[in-house]
């Protein structure tokens, strides 16, 4: 374990290093190496991740809306998707603002506060202009489910594409125990998600170095080095270990590094140390034996 941290800073410069790679290239020790390293950085990215969303869910007072808006609830309303086609027991057309679900105005962004967030009229089909002029986020007709994005545009989803369920007052507060319950215990299972999400994400950097290898090969005819597409795949799986800890961390603060970006850090990396490694190695220059001692240069 000491000299897989002590491995670390060594990928992002040390020709010392590379060279050590270079002269005794081994598959196993870069594949442990490689998997040590990105199960490190999955574990931190799920722990960090999770605890992120959860607090961002507490931010945006997720209990709190869902429980004001199960006790707006009417005991006497009964909302039906049966066979593709939507049914409500009361006088529709329904209308719904952010005030009606306990929300901030800041959810209303550019529109006055407070906005229409829910149209429910279930005894047709609206035009997409009727759904842009009414200025709902989400319009639930006849036979389709409106939703109006940020940007203006308008996706219908048929409803003969959700099972059928019947909404009351009793499901919604049962719903709404279940999601207490989810946001109590969520912590450990969204951890592991996150985890198993970015282990499989950072695998891309294993066929980045394949790519890598090849340009190094191509490089290394140009400036004269002897060494195997073996010896150059496993110097870039090492000179990964940078961009993976990058792109990790730029993803948790919503950044994301893009995959070109650092696939280049990959290969200037890469080839710099190999670069200096190669300047740094002696070479021996064969002399006539009747001129004297060899020397080395």
């Amino acid at each position: 374990m000491k000299n897989f941290f002590k491995t670390i800073p060594q990928t992002v410069w040390s020709p010392a290093f590379y060279r050590e790679l270079l002269a005794a290239p081994s598959l196993l020790h870069t594949f442990g190496y490689f998997i040590g390293l990105v199960a490190i950085i999955s574990i931190i990215a799920g722990l960090v991740g999770s605890a992120s969303l959860l607090k961002l869910a507490d931010k945006m007072n997720v209990r709190e809306i869902v429980e004001s808006g199960v006790a707006k609830y009417p005991a006497d309303y009964i909302f039906e998707v049966k066979g593709g086609m939507a049914s409500s027991s009361r006088a529709e057309p329904v209308a719904l603002t952010s005030v009606d679900f306990g929300l901030p105005n800041d959810v209303c962004m550019e529109a006055p506060a407070p906005c229409l967030l829910l149209s429910i009229d279930t005894s047709r089909n609206p035009s997409i202009e009727e759904v842009l002029a009414s200025g709902s986020r989400i319009w639930v007709g006849k036979n389709f489910v409106y939703s109006v994005d940020g940007h203006g545009t308008v996706e219908a989803q048929n409803l003969a594409t959700y099972n059928d369920f019947t909404m009351t007052k009793a499901r919604a507060q049962e719903l709404a125990g279940y999601l207490n319950t989810f946001l109590d215990g969520a912590y450990p299972y969204l951890a592991l998600i996150f985890a198993i999400f970015a282990f499989i994400s950072l695998g891309f950097y294993l066929i980045a170095a394949l790519l890598v290898a090849l340009v190094l090969l191509a490089l290394g005819r140009w400036k004269g080095w002897s060494h195997s597409y073996k010896a150059l795949f496993v110097a870039s799986v090492h000179a990964a270990t940078l961009p993976i800890v990058l792109s990790t961390f730029a993803v948790l603060v919503t950044l994301p590094l893009p995959g070109i970006l650092a696939v280049l850090i990959m290969l200037a990396l890469a080839f710099g140390n190999i670069n200096a490694a190669s300047k740094d190695e002696m070479v021996v220059t064969p002399v006539d034996e009747t001129s004297g001692p060899s020397q080395s240069i």
